[in-house]
């Protein structure tokens, strides 16, 4: 949809209106299910993934905690099975957890979500790994719309699983959990086109943390191809897909109106719609007093996972807090104050008879 100029992405479009989820009601605090609020963190994640679309790449999405990345892709994946015809989804979890989330989500949004766009799945049973969705008609024979592969790569050791598919949608959550390359290279020459171009556009998504286990993850992000969507952090390095600190944390958002957010007036509603910006002055404050509080902590690995669940740069997302058992951070710190405070005594030193 084209409002006077301002273009809203169509994946967009279908997550604030047709996409239900389960979350906090901000009047009552009550877990309720509702449409989605627009911040800023969706208007970013869906108009990337509509130029990678455009531009045949694929697109990671990495960072912090509480950035709403589930909730997005699932978005995704439920548009592409409601809207296009023989979509051959795929969606694959490094662990079990997370496939579960990921399968709730979407449950929760197909029940509750409107009838007349939303296609229900045929397959009731949810630990199935092929789910195919359609109507039944009355005479019971079956309309079949699209399929739906949910598989678990078991920490990356199901390397072919999904070797010989050839999705129109496919999404790999948490891929710095484990080593997911070798599961990717199984998968990637079903994607490309006889032209060599991708025939769909890749999600890769993950947060900080495990990183003893997270090589071919940092390895994707730092050197990045030309099938990557790039992106410049603030550093001025150049990164394959789109770093969402922890200044976009969801609790330090406040709302503006869409108008003010884009520095541009439509003179339609669009103008006052609602909008959740981050305020990155308040969570930058917030992150610092957490990581504070948490070096007083007698548990050391308490202040290297603020760091990984709330990363301001590329270091804090690749830390590593599972293999070392020394302070690592704390020592760093004693030794920057030793540099910078510590006055030596000079004493001189003889022996005698």
């Amino acid at each position: 949809i084209n409002i006077n100029g301002v273009y809203i992405p169509g994946g967009l479009y279908f997550h604030l209106n047709y996409y239900h989820l389960q979350g906090d009601d901000l009047k009552t605090g009550k877990k309720a299910v509702f449409l989605p609020r627009l911040r800023d963190n969706e208007w970013i994640f869906f108009n990337d993934y509509e130029e990678v679309c455009k531009n045949s790449l694929s697109y990671t999405y990495f960072g912090g905690r509480q950035l709403g990345k589930t909730e997005q892709i699932v978005s995704l994946c439920l548009r592409e099975i409601s809207i296009f015809k023989e979509t051959e989804a795929l969606a694959l979890f490094s662990r079990q957890p997370d496939k579960d989330t990921f399968v709730k989500k979407i449950s929760t949004a197909i029940t509750h979500g409107e009838k007349f766009i939303i296609v229900p799945n045929i397959d009731k049973d949810w630990s199935k790994e092929e789910i195919r969705f359609g109507f039944t008609k009355q005479d019971n024979t079956t309309e079949l719309r699209a399929r739906l592969y949910i598989y678990n790569t078991q920490e990356g050791k199901k390397i072919q699983i999904s070797s010989g598919k050839s999705p129109s949608f496919l999404l790999m959550d948490e891929i710095a959990i484990n080593p997911f390359r070798g599961v990717y290279d199984s998968i990637e020459p079903g994607l490309l086109s006889d032209l060599g171009t991708l025939r769909c556009s890749p999600v890769f998504t993950f947060t900080g943390g495990e990183t003893d286990k997270a090589k071919d993850a940092e390895n994707f992000v730092k050197f990045p191809t030309d099938k990557q969507f790039k992106t410049q952090l603030d550093n001025g390095e150049n990164v394959g897909g789109r770093f969402l600190s922890g200044l976009y944390r969801k609790d330090c958002k406040e709302e503006r109106t869409f108008s003010e957010f884009i520095g541009k007036k439509t003179n339609t509603w669009l103008d006052d719609y609602p909008i959740y910006v981050s305020n990155f002055e308040k969570a930058a404050q917030k992150i610092d007093k957490e990581k504070e509080e948490a070096l007083k902590s007698p548990e050391k690995s308490t202040y290297l996972l603020k760091r990984i669940f709330y990363p301001l740069n590329l270091e804090d997302v690749f830390l590593t807090e599972s293999n070392n058992r020394f302070p690592v951070e704390v020592i760093r710190q004693h030794q920057e104050w030793l540099r910078e405070h510590y006055q030596p005594i000079c004493t001189e030193l003889y022996r005698d008879i």
